[in-house]
């Protein structure tokens, strides 16, 4: 009775369940390297808070669910941008200045080629500036989406080496 009206019951029942069977976590989970100490402390600190969070065991099929998709997940668009007035405030005021600037430069490369008036130096300044303008613009609204695709995901995976150093320690 007391333990109820302190609160500490839901305690004890978390910390009973805790102490009979590892929890799902640590079953499902294994650590790639031995190196990853912090990791393993806060596991350690979750697997003894989470069973004493209300409700948290009542479907625990959730726990096992398939995750979605990569693109699903890291979708910056669905996640932040599409919500975000702001953002979309920035990404039309980028796509104006990439539309202004690549249309300036083809503008004046087609002015100089029209009234025979080449000054190459000056042209080639011109464009370049203004081309450079306009990428930069677009690679700064390309930010704004799903960007690291499965391709460049697998080209960084294979930069990973498949032996880690602590094995070699060991």
């Amino acid at each position: 009775a007391a333990g109820d009206a302190d609160g500490t019951a839901g305690a004890d029942i978390g910390t009973q369940r805790r102490l009979s069977s590892p929890p799902l976590r640590r079953m499902l989970y294994k650590y790639r390297s031995p190196t990853e100490k912090m990791l393993v402390e806060v596991g350690k600190f979750l697997d003894g808070a989470v069973p004493r969070m209300p409700n948290r065991y009542k479907t625990p099929a959730l726990l096992t669910a398939p995750c979605p998709p990569r693109y699903a997940v890291l979708d910056r668009h669905a996640q932040h941008t599409s919500i975000c007035p702001d953002s979309q405030s920035l990404i039309a005021r980028l796509k104006a200045i990439r539309v202004v600037a690549w249309s300036t430069a083809l503008i004046a490369v087609g002015r100089a080629i029209s009234c025979g008036n080449l000054e190459l130096k000056r042209l080639f300044a011109t464009v370049l500036v203004l081309g450079a303008g306009g990428w930069v613009a677009h690679a700064l609204s390309s930010q704004f989406s799903f960007c690291y695709t499965e391709a460049k995901r697998d080209t960084d995976m294979r930069k990973i080496p498949n032996v880690f150093a602590d094995k070699c320690l060991s």
